[in-house]
Formats: structure tokens, sequence, C-alpha cells
């Protein structure tokens, strides 16, 4: 791949993320999502386990232009290779929210994955499907939702360790609840690159664009920088 079709295909996706759709009266926010994620499998357990991955990742994200804590994600997810591209998983997450208006909650979800990575002619892509089961504490009723990810990442022609790396997501909930009514709820778009400093160490670097639907004229527009190291074991 040249690099000028490399370098169109990223300012595509950083396009997209720039001028993703938004109300016109949409509230926007300034935040840096920041991470740490540790990832690897089961081997050294017993050969037989190699199938079995694991990943745990730790996401800070600050609000009011990054200053202040808004939330705190921990991921733990173990997943299963059942093929060279197919992967099935299963995860929780805790989250702790502290909103710019009302009191500080706390959100447990379960979820349950399936993945798809390999090279394709468009580039190296990442398929996710995934379903959460959202409960808050305190109170509330449980949420289900449908996550569906979409990740092509494309080396840089003479230089071996970085990628440019463009991605979709869209959210929708599966019923009334707390969180929200049924439908569309949320997209994000990512434009950005990763740096894998050797085989077991990588960080991403970019920008998101986080568009949440409210059902009114009170949508939200997040910009995020985003940040995140990869440690591989």
């Amino acid at each position: 791949m040249s690099f000028r079709t490399l370098a169109v295909r990223f300012l595509f996706f950083l396009a997209l993320a720039v001028a993703s759709p938004s109300s016109q009266a949409a509230k926007e926010n300034f935040f840096g999502w920041y991470s740490l994620t540790l990832a690897g499998d089961l081997e050294p357990l017993s050969p037989q386990l190699e199938r079995v991955r694991w990943i745990v990742m730790n996401q800070s994200r600050l609000g009011s232009d990054s200053s202040v804590l808004r939330e705190n994600l921990l991921f733990a997810q173990l997943g299963y290779q059942t093929t060279e591209h197919i992967s099935l998983w299963l995860g929780y997450t805790h989250d702790w929210i502290t909103p710019s208006i009302g009191r500080s909650f706390n959100e447990n979800r379960i979820y349950q994955e399936f993945r798809w990575d390999g090279d394709t002619v468009a580039g190296t892509l990442t398929a996710r499907t995934r379903f959460e089961q959202r409960f808050r504490d305190p109170g509330g009723s449980v949420g289900g939702r449908f996550r569906q990810f979409f990740q092509l990442s494309w080396p840089v022609p003479g230089l071996e360790r970085l990628r440019l790396v463009g991605s979709e997501e869209v959210f929708v909930y599966l019923n009334d609840s707390s969180w929200g009514r049924a439908g569309f709820s949320e997209n994000r778009l990512y434009a950005g690159v990763n740096v894998r400093v050797n085989d077991r160490i990588s960080a991403d670097l970019g920008y998101l664009n986080q568009f949440v639907s409210k059902g009114n004229r009170n949508d939200i527009v997040n910009h995020a920088l985003f940040a995140n190291i990869n440690l591989h074991f």
C-alpha cells in the first residue's frame, strides 16, 4: 500500500470523527481518556491453556477540559481463541461515575463478546460484537446494550513500528430502563496511531469523538484525547 493511499484512508477516518453526526444544539465537552491495558494467555500455567486469553484494563476519563476525574472503569475479560481469526469472550466492568450534575454512583456490567481479527484488502480488521447487561448501584433497572465495533489499521511504509488506526463503534439500548429508552444511544469515531516499542509494549494516541443521543435537543458531543499503553505478557 502506498503512503498516499494510507494517508487518504487515515484522513478519511479523521474527517469522519471531527464531522460526526451531532445535534446543532448539542452540548460539547473536552475529555482526556487515559488507560493501561494488560493482556496475555494462560499457556504459562499449562500448554493446554494456550488458547485461553485474558485482558485487564483500567481507564480514567477526565472532563472539564481534562481537569476533573469524571469516570474510572476497570475491565476484566477472559476469552477462548476458537480459530486463527475468531475468539469468544466473557467480561466484567466496574465503573465509578461522578457526573458534572447529580450524585456519584457505581455501575456493574457483565458482557459477552464475539471478535474477529485478521488481514483484509482494506487493512488489518478487528470486528467486535458485544452484549452488555448493566446494573446501577444504588438502584435502577437492568439495561441491555448492544455494541458493534470495527477497527482498521495500516502499517506506515518505512516505519515498521508505526500503524495508523481508525475505528467506529455504534451503541444501541435493547430495552427501556433507567439508562434510557430502547434504540440508538451513542456513536464513537476514532483516528490515531499505534506505536510498537517492542514485542510486549505498544502505545496508542489519537482523537475520539463521542456522540451521545438523549432523544432531544440536549444531545452531547465529547471530544477526547485518547491515550493507552499496552503491555503483553
